[in-house]
């Protein structure tokens, strides 16, 4: 029998990249896409309005590229652990999948929910794309103490396989049969809430809207814009060993958005759009400047995604 399946949309609001995410369409019956939200914590955190805007607009660029595969983003108000025993339950769920998260806090609230899923019968799956390497291996290679310099870090990852290259988007053909039960009140249980519902009342106007499409174009952007209009000072910088953050200041810009919605990992591996012109340099640069190419190359790759810097 065909699953019934729930992926956890957490931090990696999106579906190019998204492994645990094609884990659950694969053979399954139905599929629905959840995000919970506290009501509660929203009112009384001390996030900025900014920042709370931002994460809204994310989840309504989530649920309209939802839509276009006649899906669509379930928001739920709760607690997971006080409302996934009743989701497993009212839609027969069968199968759970989320991204992996390597902080202390969601290792703690993650194992909770895994053991909530043990006693319901419902198999969990839990995949690596928040970030390039297993953390965790990382430090076990570390002798269970995580690095504390860059070039350690180098020598660490330099005993591990490369990172995987990235999952296809999320298509029709992929998701197949698989569908998603949506009712016709679903705008009122389970849409995305506005700021006022959140307690911000005192919404300050802003010019752009910022979400997870807006935040790729900008990226890529930024990344050919240094890498191609300024190749010669890029490349004279890196070969004389003096490359300065000076040439990165939209880079500082885009990484702002990265870092509250992650655009994903292995983007910077897969998308030949960004990968090659960093690559086509080691063409110009003596074997001498290595460290600094690699350097160069975790600015690219942003390795705030590690989470040790």
């Amino acid at each position: 029998m065909a699953p019934n399946s729930i992926h956890w949309f957490r931090k990696g609001l999106r579906l190019h990249d998204n492994p645990a995410l094609q884990e659950a369409v694969r053979g399954a019956d139905t599929v629905r896409c959840v995000y919970f939200l506290d009501p509660w914590f929203a009112g009384s955190s001390n996030l900025g309005v900014n920042r709370w805007r931002f994460l809204l607009q994310c989840l309504d660029d989530l649920d309209s590229n939802l839509r276009k595969l006649n899906s669509r983003l379930f928001v739920i108000r709760g607690q997971p652990a006080n409302v996934f025993p009743r989701l497993f339950k009212e839609w027969k769920i069968s199968r759970l999948t989320f991204e992996y998260d390597s902080e202390p806090f969601g290792k703690e609230r993650d194992a909770a929910i895994k053991k909530l899923a043990m006693e319901a019968g419902v198999e969990v799956i839990v995949k690596i794309s928040h970030t390039l390497y297993n953390l965790d291996k990382i430090i076990e290679l570390n002798g269970v103490q995580p690095p504390l310099t860059y070039k350690r870090f180098q020598t660490l990852i330099s005993r591990m396989d490369p990172p995987e290259m990235p999952v296809e988007t999320l298509s029709n053909t992929i998701m197949g049969s698989c569908v998603t039960p949506v009712s016709e009140d679903h705008g009122d249980k389970y849409g995305v809430p506005s700021l006022e519902e959140l307690g911000e009342l005192n919404e300050i106007k802003r010019r752009f809207k910022k979400n997870h499409s807006h935040t790729l174009r900008l990226f890529q952007i930024c990344i050919h814009f240094f890498l191609l209009l300024n190749t010669k000072h890029i490349l004279n910088s890196v070969c004389n060993e003096s490359f300065a953050g000076s040439y990165w200041p939209c880079l500082h810009l885009a990484f702002r958005y990265v870092l509250v919605d992650p655009i994903g990992s292995q983007v910077y591996k897969g998308d030949t759009f960004l990968f090659t012109p960093v690559f086509s340099i080691h063409l110009f640069c003596p074997l001498s400047t290595t460290p600094i190419l690699i350097s160069f190359e975790g600015r690219v790759y942003g390795l705030v995604y590690v989470g040790f810097f």
